[in-house]
């Protein structure tokens, strides 16, 4: 069975350990590394795997291959070390933030005789896949176009340490668009050319200390008869600003007849939290009970 370590321990990392466990039977999760050691400790505990360093771990005989796990803007210089190293390396997306690059570490892999490759492996998965098999039997002719959509208001809805995304090789093409551009790829067929527009949506992301302001902006726009979202108000007619601890704004949403809400800052890390939330909402006639189904 293959010995592999993991670079990296933050808030991906969990699930590549689990599913390790749960549905691989010829890899093993040894060893973890992290620049900061609390995180790869807490990971070393929770899976007895043995903690490392960086650069035991590439100089550990016993690893023969590497998943990396770090933030975007180093995977290049990762990757690379573990390349060196004669390692196999698999890197979450992308595989590197410059295109040269990315080709530099292919051609090293070739070189050492080892294999680099990187996420989204999802073209994989059972749709994308019974998708490819319909074009391949030409079950719906030929395709000639095809199209992809993502919208998302920031990872901050979601993710506890978002601040990456927003830097250099951050962002929803180099983090989101592979899942969709290698959908299309594995379908259509290679790149031939690339045309891009972009626009800046926010030009400040909101933060906790902000909400009182956008809050009371909100409603004073709201009494002076001007469209715009208002801040959800409860049972006690005062703005809801926070849900166990973490602070957050909900707001209405424009032309939907019925209550919908969007959390603004609000990380919800369990489906019983999430629960007790709606529940929340629930109690002070914001949503319907159908929405908890």
């Amino acid at each position: 069975m293959m010995k592999v370590g993991v670079i990296g321990c933050g808030n991906i990392a969990d699930i590549y350990f689990k599913n390790s466990k749960q549905y691989f039977n010829n890899f093993e999760i040894v060893a973890c590394a992290d620049i900061k050691e609390e995180a790869s400790k807490s990971f070393a505990e929770k899976y007895n795997v043995r903690q490392l360093s960086v650069e035991d771990m590439l100089a550990d005989s016993e690893i023969e291959f590497i998943i990396n796990l770090t933030i975007p803007n180093v995977h290049y210089e990762v990757s690379k070390s573990i390349l060196e190293s004669k390692k196999h390396s698999y890197s979450e997306k992308p595989l590197s933030i410059e295109f040269d690059d990315g080709k530099k570490l292919n051609e090293l892999a070739e070189n050492n005789n080892v294999y680099v490759g990187c996420a989204p492996d999802t073209f994989l998965g059972a749709g994308i896949q019974t998708a490819r098999k319909l074009i391949d039997d030409n079950a719906i002719g030929k395709v000639q176009l095809g199209s992809i959509s993502m919208a998302v208001p920031g990872h901050e809805i979601w993710h506890p340490n978002p601040d990456f995304y927003y830097q250099y090789g951050g962002g929803p093409i180099l983090d989101m668009g592979p899942y969709y551009f290698t959908a299309l790829v594995n379908l259509l067929g290679p790149v031939v050319n690339v045309d891009s527009k972009i626009k800046a949506v926010y030009e400040k992301r909101v933060k906790p200390e902000d909400l009182p302001f956008f809050s009371n902006l909100m409603s004073s726009l709201n009494k002076a008869n001007f469209k715009c979202p208002a801040p959800v108000i409860n049972n006690n007619n005062s703005t809801i600003t926070n849900f166990n601890g973490k602070k957050l704004m909900i707001r209405e949403i424009l032309a939907i007849d019925h209550f919908i809400t969007q959390i603004l800052r609000l990380t919800l890390k369990t489906k019983t939290e999430s629960t007790q939330f709606l529940h929340m909402l629930m109690c002070h006639k914001m949503v319907e009970k159908t929405f908890l189904s």
